[in-house]
């Protein structure tokens, strides 16, 4: 028997709303204090378990806000009506003075409580019961193999950034590059500018940070594992971030108010990043490998996107505020 029916009987059967015969049948919006009498009837057995049932009951009764008390005394209403239905059929009215004696069974019992309440439960234990059928994702384990992508991928980044902050600070760096070009220094595709060698640049940087999306409820990266499992766009970034992440620091800037030559470390430097970023881009095609990477989380979105909305749904239903997005809101670029 659930809770919910255990308080319906044991408040019916202590308040008396349950009288045999014509007598009148009403619900009192007040919980009896002091003890409670045990019904007529009822072998002393039955008696001693009643009373700490009750006592129990009257105990947790009183624990509840008035909320709930006023929500309960409303089911005791239609409880109430329905037992005056019930008394004036003969197995309802059979079923109601075994209970005022004491000598239903518990298979007539469990019969007339199931048409009193028909399994009707209170609001709160319902949202209890669906928030404890949620299923849960499995939980994300970051092994050394992980950690090492991850510092990767930062390590990328980073040095690509401070590589295009340097570049910034050289007005002739455009005019440099075409002039390497054409000492075959660097290898540009066919009729190639620095602005845009650069912007592809920028767009790997992009999708390298969407490789470090994570769930801002779990913090678990979303793509990750996905990377590890295909084995060569992985390798192809470690390589090019090592042999970025040990140039880069040679590369000098050029404040635009000193004139001086550039140094020829630094003219190496810039001449070694230029083809490592021509090598990833558009012969090991990094960028398009992680769009296609990227694809493979959409059925895991599909779902974290599903599982949101059901979230923002229930919660504008029980007027709670939502938790906020549980998946990337940006595609692919």
């Amino acid at each position: 028997m659930n809770t919910y029916r255990y308080r319906i009987l044991h408040f019916l059967t202590a308040t008396g709303i349950v009288l045999g015969g014509g007598l009148a049948i009403q619900a009192q919006n007040s919980f009896p204090s002091g003890p409670i009498g045990t019904p007529a009837g009822m072998p002393p057995a039955k008696a001693q378990q009643f009373q700490e049932e009750m006592a129990e009951f009257q105990k947790e009764f009183e624990s509840l806000s008035p909320k709930d008390q006023d929500e309960f005394f409303k089911s005791m209403d239609d409880a109430v009506k329905k037992i005056d239905e019930l008394s004036k059929t003969p197995e309802g009215k059979e079923l109601l003075s075994k209970l005022e004696k004491g000598t239903i069974s518990d298979e007539e019992l469990d019969k007339l409580i199931n048409q009193l309440v028909e399994e009707e439960a209170p609001q709160k234990e319902l949202e209890e019961k669906e928030e404890e059928k949620e299923p849960e994702l499995p939980k994300q384990i970051l092994t050394t193999k992980h950690e090492k992508a991850i510092d990767a991928i930062n390590s990328f980044i980073a040095h690509t950034n401070a590589f295009i902050v340097k570049a910034a600070t050289i007005p002739e760096l455009p005019s440099k590059i075409k002039h390497w070009a054409r000492k075959k220094n660097i290898t540009l595709k066919s009729g190639q500018t620095w602005n845009s060698l650069k912007t592809d640049i920028e767009r790997l940087v992009e999708q390298l940070n969407k490789l470090l999306e994570r769930d801002p409820k779990t913090k678990e990266y979303y793509h990750i594992d996905e990377l590890l499992k295909n084995e060569t766009v992985h390798n192809n970034i470690l390589k090019v971030q090592k042999n970025i992440a040990k140039t880069e620091p040679f590369a000098e800037e050029m404040p635009l108010l000193e004139i001086k030559k550039m140094k020829k470390d630094s003219k190496k430097a810039y001449q070694t990043l230029l083809n490592e970023y021509h090598e990833a881009l558009y012969i090991l095609n990094i960028t398009d490998a992680l769009k296609k990477l990227f694809l493979l989380f959409d059925p895991k979105a599909k779902k974290y996107r599903e599982t949101e909305e059901k979230a923002v749904k229930e919660a504008e239903r029980l007027g709670k505020p939502s938790a906020g997005p549980m998946y990337p809101t940006s595609r692919p670029t």
